[in-house]
């Protein structure tokens, strides 16, 4: 499980994928103050796909959600829509270290549920529809999402062959950034180049878009799961890169 917060003037973090046609959302969640939206549509193809806006300006154009796994069809194309359902939090909590010894949570959460069609089931012949669910939390400054896959129907494990979140980034600007995937090291200096330069890239990257927005992306709660690359597949959109073993 992966859980992902994209920055917008702090250092939360987030996700993303490509411009595509744009589709009604089938949900859609706002921040505390109302400034930070975040839109799930469908498209024609049946992929799930993101956005983010904030005060009505596009950040992170629709992306495309997905996974792919070594024992079975991913999930991505074909996926429907079930439901969603909406929480809100305000709490705090201390941490240990760091400039801030209290942190506030205050968010609106949006829970999408969507099945994916897999292989046909042995017993009918048809399809069998697999569901996972997708978490958002949209903060005043910041969102973040994750995954969250249900037991499956034959008792094996999820066998992640590659994640297939992809984050577009609406407009230009300059990012700050180390190289990921190199043989012999992980710690690099850092380069400032414009966003459609950055090849791959460790979290966490952050851009200035023009107009003065900071994004920063990062992840959490890496249990029993890999890190994650961003790399470029073109223009500025960017795909999760899972690390590999050694």
């Amino acid at each position: 499980m992966r859980s992902l917060l994209l920055a917008l003037l702090t250092w939360l973090a987030a996700l993303a994928a490509p411009a595509l046609a744009q589709s009604a959302p089938v949900a859609s969640i706002a921040s505390p103050d109302g400034r930070v939206r975040i839109d799930v549509t469908i498209d024609g193809e049946g992929w799930a796909n993101y956005t983010v806006s904030r005060d009505g300006k596009p950040l992170i154009a629709p992306s495309r959600l997905g996974f792919q796994f070594t024992d079975q069809d991913g999930f991505g194309r074909n996926s429907r829509f079930v439901a969603s359902e909406t929480a809100s939090a305000d709490t705090r909590w201390d941490q240990p270290w760091g400039e801030r010894r209290t942190v506030t949570d205050r968010h609106n959460e949006l829970l999408v549920r969507l099945v994916s069609s897999g292989a046909s089931d042995a017993l009918n012949d048809a399809p069998a529809d697999r569901p996972i669910a997708i978490r958002f939390r949209a903060f005043d400054n910041g969102i973040g999402f994750r995954y969250e896959f249900a037991a499956r129907a034959d008792g094996k494990p999820w066998r992640i062959a590659d994640e297939l979140t992809e984050f577009v980034i609406a407009a230009p600007g300059q990012a700050w950034w180390i190289p990921a995937g190199d043989w012999n090291r992980y710690e690099y200096l850092y380069h400032a180049t414009a966003i459609d330069q950055v090849s791959a890239a460790h979290t966490p990257m952050t851009v200035k878009l023009v107009g003065g927005t900071h994004l920063a992306f990062h992840e959490a709660a890496l249990v029993d799961y890999a890190g994650m690359w961003l790399k470029r597949v073109d223009g500025q959109r960017f795909r999760a890169t899972l690390s590999p073993s050694s």
